[in-house]
């Protein structure tokens, strides 16, 4: 039975935030993200010191950039929901925007929390990501692109 490295076609899902950016007319996040798909297909075909530097990298880049619009969105939604909140007359669809938005925040730090834990503590205690049993490390590492994306993507379309 031959082995295939999941990491090489998870990268894959980093298309949907390259569609979704472009969408939204996030076009440097899609160029990070084109960037990222490019990067990982290597790094997760060719294992190098190289690649996995600029593999890391781009995804610094992304955490970066991400972490900033998250910020901003995050910094609107609070300021304007809860001004529109206690002024309209609307208020019932306010508070279930406000509260659906407020989800999808809790979402995207949890998110970035797993993969934190994911790749920090495997890392410290050889576990996840680093696993000695290399299935199971390739697994987790998808696992972190699937996470990834879907986190990315929320804090876009927000």
């Amino acid at each position: 039975m031959e082995f295939t490295n999941c990491c090489q076609v998870s990268s894959f899902v980093f298309i949907i935030n390259i569609i979704i950016g472009i969408y939204y007319k996030y076009y440097l996040y899609s160029l990070l993200f084109i960037i990222l798909l490019i990067t990982s297909l290597i790094h997760h075909s060719n294992y190098t010191d190289f690649t996995y530097i600029l593999d890391k990298t781009l995804c610094l880049y992304i955490v970066l950039y991400g972490t900033l619009l998250f910020y901003q969105k995050s910094k609107e939604h609070f300021t304007f929901i809860n001004y529109n909140y206690n002024n309209s007359s609307n208020s019932n669809s306010n508070k279930i925007l406000f509260y659906f938005k407020s989800i999808l925040f809790i979402c995207i730090v949890v998110s970035f929390l797993i993969v934190l834990y994911l790749y920090y503590y495997g890392y410290y205690y050889k576990k996840y990501v680093f696993d000695t049993d290399i299935v199971n490390s390739f697994r987790c590492h998808s696992f972190i692109h699937y996470l990834s994306c879907f986190a990315h993507s929320i804090i876009m379309i927000l």
